[in-house]
C-alpha cells in the first residue's frame, strides 16, 4: 500500500517560524515535515520512494491515479510513439492522447513507408 511520506529528525528544520507553514504537520504531538513524496514500506525500517504527489491526480469518484506507470505500459506497444496520460476531479476515468509510430503502423498496414498518414487512415484530419 502506498503512503505518503513525512520526515523528522535532526536534519529538518524546526523553528517557531515553522509554525503554520505549509508543509509542517503535528500527528501525536511530534511535527514532520511532509515531503511531498509517495513511498512503499519494503521491509523493517525501509522504504523506497516511488513517486510524487503533485504527479498525481484524482478522478470524480475519489480514484488516485499516478498518469506515469500507465504510460510507461502505452510505450510498450510498438505503435506507440508518445503518450500523455491526463485526467481531472471533473472525469470518471483517465484519458490518453496517443501519436502513433507511423514506420510500424504503415509496416502493420502493409503499406509503403512513405505513405503519409492520412492517406494510410483514410481520414483527412489526421493528417
Amino acid at each position: 500500500r502506498d503512503r505518503y511520506e513525512a520526515a523528522r529528525g535532526t536534519m529538518t528544520t524546526s523553528s517557531p517560524a515553522d509554525d503554520g507553514q505549509e508543509g509542517w504537520v503535528t500527528m501525536g504531538g511530534i511535527r514532520f515535515f511532509c515531503t511531498g513524496d509517495v513511498g512503499e514500506l519494503v521491509g523493517p525500517g525501509q522504504l523506497r520512494v516511488i513517486d510524487r504527489c503533485k504527479h498525481h491526480f484524482k478522478l470524480s469518484q475519489g480514484v488516485f491515479v499516478a498518469p506515469e506507470p500507465l504510460e510507461e505500459v502505452l510505450l510498450r506497444a510498438p505503435l506507440v510513439k508518445h503518450v500523455f496520460v491526463w485526467g481531472s476531479g471533473l472525469m470518471k476515468s483517465v484519458v490518453a492522447v496517443v501519436v502513433p509510430n507511423a514506420e510500424q503502423l504503415l509496416l502493420r498496414l502493409e503499406l509503403p513507408p512513405k505513405t503519409p498518414l492520412a492517406d494510410a487512415l483514410g481520414e483527412p484530419q489526421c493528417a
